[in-house]
């Protein structure tokens, strides 16, 4: 009996091929979606700088300096979260403000008297960045992964009080709107009347 070793060894190099493509495909594109692996940050999404593609401002600008009208949590990235930067985020007060729930973005305490009277159940807040406050617009980050399209969210500098030099997503500040941008339709940011005012026209 003749042994054609060459055809074993083709069909073997075509199994080792097959199951390398498999894991592959499960590690860039079943993981990442999952974010249950600690690569998933760094294969399944990214981050880019796109503060220089106007449209992607909506109401707000580069440079813009606002007032804040209202008591707001400071608060971070859970410590579980799987990306590898810890990000600042500005949360608001949903019993105290009532009229802009629908714009909310991220879970808080109803209240800054609820926080206050436990804050140990709430560690992803470092404080309360208190009205009056000038925010100053930065930059704009867009992310995403590579199963879903582009977000984006606008950044701003805190530029007095007790966290000054902070750079804090204003999403929860912000209100949405719909509009086209190239050949897309995109969500862009406006400041919410009732939590910002533009410095100039503070009395």
């Amino acid at each position: 009996m003749v042994v054609n070793y060459a055809h074993i060894c083709k069909e073997k190099m075509m199994i080792c091929t097959r199951n390398l493509l498999t894991v592959v495909a499960c590690c860039v594109f079943i993981v990442p979606v999952c974010g249950c692996w600690p690569g998933a940050d760094l294969i399944g999404t990214y981050e880019k700088d796109i503060s220089g593609k106007q449209a992607f401002w909506g109401g707000y600008s580069e440079g813009q300096t606002y007032v804040l009208l209202h008591d707001i949590f400071l608060k971070r990235d859970p410590p579980e979260t799987y990306n590898s930067k810890i990000r600042m985020y500005a949360g608001v007060p949903p019993r105290e403000l009532t009229y802009c729930v629908r714009g909310l973005i991220y879970s808080s305490p109803d209240s800054i008297e609820q926080y206050r009277d436990a804050p140990e159940e709430w560690p992803q807040i470092k404080g309360i960045i208190k009205a009056g406050t000038k925010l100053e617009c930065t930059k704009i980050i867009g992310w995403g992964t590579l199963m879903w399209p582009m977000s984006h969210t606008i950044y701003a500098t805190v530029k007095d009080g007790d966290y000054t030099g902070k750079l804090i997503d204003i999403k929860d500040l912000s209100l949405r709107s719909r509009v086209k941008i190239g050949f897309d339709e995109e969500y862009v940011l406006h400041p919410n009347p009732d939590l910002l005012k533009k410095e100039n026209e503070v009395n």
